[in-house]
């Protein structure tokens, strides 16, 4: 009898907290410049809680890189299903409100990852990795250990040298970009094939002590302009890639088994999807700025925090419909898409 895969919750977790570091990122772009010398304990504060956010998209990665995605025309419709409902669910309630033509709604809707401006950059490059995932799990399963810990440092070499150091385009200059997401891939990869234990408790000293570094490089990067090497604010840094490693492995150090969080976990991507919506942002945002500009500091930070994550809530809530009203449709189409492949392949048999 097959056994029967349980997520494992610390893991599930963790995407829990990554998307709502994702969020949190957003916010923060959106509410202040944090790249101009304004040196201040509120501003300094803001730039350590942007560093602990920008992790949620590598740690986010790399969870997929421990386990390894198991490419399948039912994981392949569940990826682009939620893609594809709300594209077509916000771009058609913008042109209803006179917010969109024709013309965009269309593209938005017929191409929801590349039709939009750019927001959405997270899944064009999580596809890239879907697609070509058998082919990375064939090399790295068919490496012994010190062949892998080899193909991690040319990948970082890669990644973090030749993409951030020297600031090559070809390559990846901040980390928005698949080679970025293939390199988190491997070393992810790598972590679950050498495990490394963390002191739960002095870890925690550990993180505390990478983000105030990162938040210190940062001041001296809006002091010393030209030194662009310790910048830490940028996903493929060399200071953004030791703390997401720490921070993953952490994770796994962590014993925790909750069907609640692993249900949560399942739908967390929407609130990505949802908020990168123009119908959406273009509201939530001014929503966020509208609290930030009429009460005092704290009292703005405790409120806008309330107001993203009730906007989480919402947003896990909506997808947890969505996913209700089209299961069995996604199950056919997924069917039919195993069907059609089979015959494809046996016709060129």
């Amino acid at each position: 009898m097959e056994k029967i895969k349980i997520r494992q919750s610390n893991f599930e977790l963790l995407r829990i907290i990554c998307m709502f570091g994702v969020l949190t990122n957003h916010t923060l772009q959106n509410l202040y410049d944090l790249h101009t010398p304004s040196f201040s304990i509120d501003n300094e504060l803001r730039v350590l809680i942007m560093n602990v956010s920008i992790l949620a998209v590598n740690c986010f990665v790399m969870i997929s890189g421990y386990f390894q995605i198991k490419q399948s025309w039912k994981g392949f419709v569940s990826l682009v299903a939620p893609c594809f409902v709300w594209a077509l669910v916000f771009s058609v309630i913008s042109f209803l409100n006179g917010e969109m033509s024709v013309v965009e709604c269309a593209r938005r809707v017929l191409f929801p990852l590349t039709g939009g401006d750019g927001l959405l950059w997270f899944m064009v490059a999580y596809f890239a990795l879907y697609l070509i995932s058998p082919l990375l799990n064939e090399a790295i399963n068919n490496m012994n250990t010190k062949k892998l810990s080899t193909i991690c440092l040319m990948v970082l070499i890669i990644d973090v040298y030749i993409g951030y150091m020297h600031q090559a385009k070809e390559v990846t200059i901040d980390g928005y970009h698949f080679v970025h997401f293939m390199a988190l891939y491997v070393v992810a990869s790598y972590i679950k094939r050498k495990p490394f234990k963390v002191n739960l408790f002095r870890g925690g000293f550990v993180f505390v002590g990478l983000v105030l570094l990162m938040t210190i490089l940062h001041m001296c990067k809006m002091v010393f302009f030209p030194i662009s090497i310790i910048y830490a604010m940028r996903y493929n840094s060399p200071m953004m890639w030791v703390a997401s490693i720490f921070v993953f492995i952490w994770f796994t150090n962590l014993k925790l088994q909750n069907n609640f969080i692993n249900k949560i976990a399942t739908s967390v991507l929407a609130v990505y999807l949802i908020s990168s919506q123009p119908f959406v942002s273009n509201r939530l945002y001014h929503w966020f700025e509208s609290i930030k500009d009429t009460l005092s500091d704290v009292a703005a930070f405790g409120l806008v925090f309330f107001a993203m994550l009730l906007f989480y809530i919402v947003a896990v809530m909506l997808e947890f419909l969505r996913k209700k009203m089209f299961e069995k449709l996604e199950f056919k189409i997924s069917n039919c898409c195993q069907r059609l492949s089979e015959k494809i392949i046996l016709f060129k048999e």
